[in-house]
């Protein structure tokens, strides 16, 4: 994965991610969750790394969950915590993250983690913007009455 940062790249900077990852893994959503928290620092620490290729679900049952021997037509494992593991970080962006600006997500299908910046509205943005609708509205009515 290659890195760049720009002002119009939505792609936050690894120092970034290595950032946000614990405040994941700390949050009450994935408190209790063992598996969850080693398969998401796992999968993150690969990218990071640029070992994307280590991103199987054989290498995964191996290295996060001690499957020396695996089958994936008959152990679920990978896929039922990876499914949960992107329910669960929906539920953390939802709640205890709402607010952070670096996002983790795992799509559908797939065990590649994908790292997006979000813009996230402040208060003062809003009163910003608050502020902005006044006064157009206040020069809006003194045109009108000064045109009337």
């Amino acid at each position: 994965m290659a890195w760049t940062q720009d002002l119009f790249d939505p792609t936050p900077s690894p120092e970034d991610v290595r950032a946000q990852l614990p405040r994941v893994l700390q949050s009450p959503e994935f408190a209790r969750t063992t598996r969850m928290k080693g398969l998401l620092e796992f999968i993150v620490t690969r990218v990071l790394e640029g070992r994307e290729d280590q991103l199987t679900s054989t290498i995964i049952a191996a290295q996060v969950f001690q499957r020396q021997t695996f089958n994936p037509e008959s152990d679920s494992i990978v896929r039922t915590e990876a499914s949960r593991l992107r329910q669960r970080l929906h539920e953390y962006y939802s709640h205890s993250g709402r607010r952070e600006r670096v996002v983790i997500m795992l799509g559908k299908g797939d065990y590649l983690p994908v790292f997006r910046v979000r813009e996230v509205p402040t208060r003062q943005r809003w009163w910003v913007i608050a502020m902005g609708i006044v006064i157009f509205a206040l020069i809006a009515i003194v045109v009108f009455l000064l045109t009337n």
